[in-house]
């Protein structure tokens, strides 16, 4: 991650070459990278996503499990503040945890600080085609399974309507099988009606 002012801090494959290049930071993000690969690999065990209460309940017998959980609570820039000493550090993890779609300042972003942390081990992919590739390849799904993809259209509101969701967009109102969104749940919220 490269900033402004010259500085740059490097993520490689390798989690401890990562780490020696961190300065101070060094031990603490090892920590972080154990945190975050026990944390994800734990929950691969559940069959199904687990509750918050199950997910309390088991990180409470487990060592470690109540900092865990008080981790996912807060916020990630709280979790990073807590750990790490250099700023620019903490900028490219709050910045990869911007990823997760809720701003890291927000409580209950937490687990998204762990998310750069988790990656090592296997290198980062890209669809052939880049980015846009990988968008194209969405809507031609889409539209394969009969559905249809408006934009440049603002939404104002996301209701119901004889038991089907609807959604309102430039005075239109449309009635749809379902509503996907990708902003975050904040501003998802405004939208509904109800």
């Amino acid at each position: 991650v490269a900033f402004g002012n010259g500085e740059v801090r490097r993520f490689a494959v390798d989690a401890h070459d990562t780490a020696a290049g961190l300065g101070s930071d060094g031990e603490a993000y090892l920590e972080l990278v154990e945190m975050a690969q026990s944390f994800f690999g734990m929950l691969d065990a559940f069959p199904v996503p687990p509750t918050m209460t199950t997910l309390a309940s088991t990180l409470s017998s487990l060592r470690g499990g109540d900092e865990t959980f008080r981790l996912l609570l807060s916020s990630a820039e709280a979790v990073l503040e807590r750990r790490l000493t250099d700023r620019a550090v903490r900028g490219s993890l709050e910045l990869y945890a911007a990823h997760g779609q809720v701003p890291p300042f927000i409580t209950g972003s937490g687990l998204f600080a762990l998310l750069l942390p988790s990656s090592h081990g296997h290198r980062a992919v890209r669809p052939t085609g880049g980015s846009g590739a990988f968008v194209a390849a969405l809507v031609a799904a889409l539209e394969a399974a009969g559905g249809t993809l408006v934009t440049g259209a603002a939404v104002t509101s996301i209701g119901e309507r004889a038991g089907r969701p609807t959604v309102r967009m430039g005075g239109e109102e449309l009635l749809v099988d379902r509503v996907v969104s990708t902003v975050d749940v904040k501003r998802l919220a405004t939208l509904l009606e109800e």
